[in-house]
């Protein structure tokens, strides 16, 4: 690591004293933003493609003992 360029401490904090393990908004906004498409990805499968797959699987025998 270069000391010039290197603005973080030994005490995990940086040059200007925050701490490096703090959460930030855009933290939360991320993650959130995650759950979101998530959700939507998991309600769009259950709504569009699991009674086309259903559909389609219906010939078949199901598995399991």
């Amino acid at each position: 690591m270069n000391p010039r360029t290197d603005t973080s401490t030994r005490s995990g904090r940086t040059a200007s004293g925050r701490s490096l393990f703090a959460w930030r908004g855009i933290d939360f906004v991320v993650g959130a933003m995650l759950a979101v498409g998530l959700g939507v990805a998991f309600w769009g499968f259950d709504t569009f493609l699991y009674p086309v797959l259903n559909g389609a699987t219906a010939g078949y025998p199901r598995s399991g003992a």
